[in-house]
């Protein structure tokens, strides 16, 4: 899926930024899955030790198939929809706004929008040895609008993304002064 389907930019509108999770949290979901899946292997193994005759059954074959089947689909299921999940969480920074996608699930997402003109803070939050070591953390972004702060959780380099936001916003608000009152919003 084309995550421009998701939303349409407005014809003076270009995108600045993608942000996602750092893709350390994609490799961790790939090792548990590779975990996962290397399990019914060792209790094969562990099995024939222990009762070899148990894995040759004229019962206990299909019996084996159909809960490996099951096991190795339902592992598939939790990888695939973990993939989902980190390619559609997104954070869309164009010129004139701030989009944030969220996936919540395979067949759920709520999609959000911010002027960058009424940005008011911008804050990141790296914490932690493996956060430090890696750049990743939380950007925070409040608004001057009744709308709720955006918040994205273990985005690659919070740092320079937090500096450029609040460059865009500076930019957009030059566009802004003479059609809004900004006492009027907090700014």
């Amino acid at each position: 899926m084309n995550i421009k389907h998701l939303f349409k930019l407005k014809s003076y509108e270009h995108v600045e930024m993608l942000i996602r999770k750092h893709p350390i949290f994609l490799i961790g979901n790939l090792v548990l899955f590779i975990v996962l899946a290397a399990i019914p292997f060792g209790v094969a193994m562990l099995l024939q030790q222990v009762s070899p005759t148990l894995l040759t059954g004229s019962i206990s074959v299909p019996i084996i198939a159909v809960l490996g089947s099951i096991y190795y689909l339902a592992i598939w299921l939790f990888f695939f929809s973990m993939v989902i999940d980190y390619y559609l969480d997104i954070w869309v920074v164009t010129n004139d706004r701030l989009i944030a996608v969220e996936q919540q699930g395979l067949f759920s997402r709520t999609i959000s929008e911010m002027d960058l003109w009424l940005v008011q803070d911008v804050s990141s939050e790296i914490k932690g040895i493996s956060a430090t070591i890696f750049s990743f953390g939380k950007l925070s972004v409040q608004s001057a609008g009744e709308k709720a702060n955006f918040h994205f959780e273990n985005c690659h380099g919070p740092n320079s993304i937090r500096q450029r936001i609040l460059a865009l916003a500076e930019e957009d608000r030059k566009y802004h002064v003479g059609s809004v009152d900004l006492k009027k919003v907090g700014l």
